[in-house]
């Protein structure tokens, strides 16, 4: 196993500008480590927790499934467009 391709902790704050963009990044370079690791058939879940930090694993510590702690993690980080503002954008440039 590459040591280069280990992702850091994922410790992004959930109402940072950036969180969405840290936290595509991350889930990027964590699957990248899961391809690397397939032969051995790590269980994912456990794998996340080991690579998130402790405030954001209070937000998936109740979940028995790899799945449903991602989603979690999807429905806290990225936030849905404002499409009155998009709209207005596009409106006026």
């Amino acid at each position: 196993m590459d040591p280069q391709l280990r992702p850091r902790f994922f410790d992004a704050d959930p109402n940072s500008t950036d969180a969405v963009k840290r936290l595509n990044h991350w889930f990027r370079t964590f699957k990248t480590y899961l391809k690397t690791v397939e032969s051995s058939k790590p269980d994912k879940l456990e794998t996340l927790i080991h690579f998130v930090d402790p405030l954001v694993h209070d937000h998936i510590a109740d979940h028995t499934d790899y799945e449903s702690a991602i989603d979690t993690l999807r429905k806290l980080y990225v936030r849905p467009k404002n499409v009155i503002y998009a709209r207005y954008l596009q409106q006026t440039y």
